[in-house]
Parts: structure tokens; sequence; C-alpha cells
């Protein structure tokens, strides 16, 4: 566990890096869900959000999760793998929170410009002062995105990837009619 003391003297603890995407209850879930918009109301996104955050997605994730969201190695110049998203058992709530507040110790980058602030604290109240330097999250690779893009991107992840296989229908509603499709055709 990493343990952080955040400004109000309250030590907050986070699981291990290698745990933390999969550890699934983060301690401001549930203060996330109730400020963060449509996903965390509960209310079912449209095809419209759902378009937008696959631009969002094929614009900022895609390099580190793989056009198929199963995790692929970002390459040369950023030398790490990001998770696979099919897998993933995290709620719209907690998507928003990893992707808003990256995660501390990995390779997931910070993606919303005030998190770790006073105005947007994570994981239970940390701020950035509360994070050893060494395991802060790292800037985002393309750009910071605004919480409209973060949920419209967690609209996207949920619907194409999350607990789901990668289909010759799911391939071309990515891709187009791509000959990368021809693989899941039955």
């Amino acid at each position: 566990m990493f343990h952080a003391e955040n400004s109000a003297g309250r030590v907050c603890r986070l699981p291990k890096p290698a745990t933390l995407f999969s550890f699934g209850a983060f301690f401001g879930a549930a203060l996330l869900a109730l400020s963060s918009g449509v996903l965390a109301q509960g209310t079912p996104p449209d095809a419209a959000q759902i378009t937008r955050g696959q631009f969002v997605y094929q614009d900022n994730c895609a390099q580190c999760h793989g056009w198929q969201g199963q995790g692929a190695y970002a390459g040369e110049d950023l030398p790490i793998t990001g998770a696979p998203l099919t897998t993933s058992t995290l709620s719209a709530a907690e998507m928003i929170e990893v992707i808003s507040c990256g995660r501390p110790g990995t390779g997931m980058p910070t993606h919303l410009r005030v998190a770790w602030t006073e105005q947007h604290p994570c994981y239970g109240g940390l701020l950035k002062k509360d994070i050893a330097p060494a395991n802060f999250p790292m800037s985002p690779i393309k750009k910071q995105l605004v919480e409209k893009e973060i949920q419209d991107v967690v609209a996207f992840i949920q619907d194409a990837y999350q607990g789901k296989s990668m289909t010759y229908d799911l391939c071309t509603r990515l891709n187009g009619a791509s000959k990368i499709c021809l693989d899941y055709k039955k």
C-alpha cells in the first residue's frame, strides 16, 4: 500500500501500483459519482456521447490501451503497456476518477487539468503535495481533457470494450471496412 497524508493530516492508503487498477474500490468514487454528470447519475449514455467518446479514445487512449482495448505497448518513446479495458470491472465513477487523476506509481497519466488540487482532490481527498514526486502520475501523452470528454470516453469504453471480446461487428464499427476485421468474421 502507498500511504499518503492529505492536507488535513488524514492518512490515506492507496493499493500498490500493480493492484491499483484491479482494486476497484477507490475512496473518492462515491463523491465523484455525485458530481461527475451523466454517467455517474445512472442515465445511460446516448449514441452521440459514445461517438464523441470514440474520438477522444482514438486521440488520447489507443496508443497505450490499443484499438481493441486489450492493452498495447505504447512504444520506444514511452515504454509502458496500458491496462486491458476488456477485463476492467471498474464502475463509470471509478473509471472517471482513474482517467481524471491517473494512477500513482504507474504509467496511467492524469488527464484532468485540475486533478490533485483543492478544486478536484483524488482518491479520498489527496492533493498533489500528498504524493511523492516519483509516484505522481505523469502528464498526458496528447492533451488534458475536460470533464465532459472524460465522461464521453468512459461511455465509449463501457459500450465498446468493458466485458466484451472483439467481434467483426465491433471491429467494423471501430475501423470501417478495414482488412484487419476479416480475422473476426465468422
